[in-house]
């Protein structure tokens, strides 16, 4: 079983992607 104290790097890494992604969708529709 995995948890998230095995991958910590992995997880911030995908809450990062997450983040920045975002943040792009933000920035994109605060343009129209």
């Amino acid at each position: 079983m995995t948890t998230y104290t095995d991958k910590p790097d992995s997880v911030e890494h995908e809450y990062a992607s997450a983040k920045q992604k975002f943040e792009w969708l933000v920035k994109e529709s605060s343009l129209e």
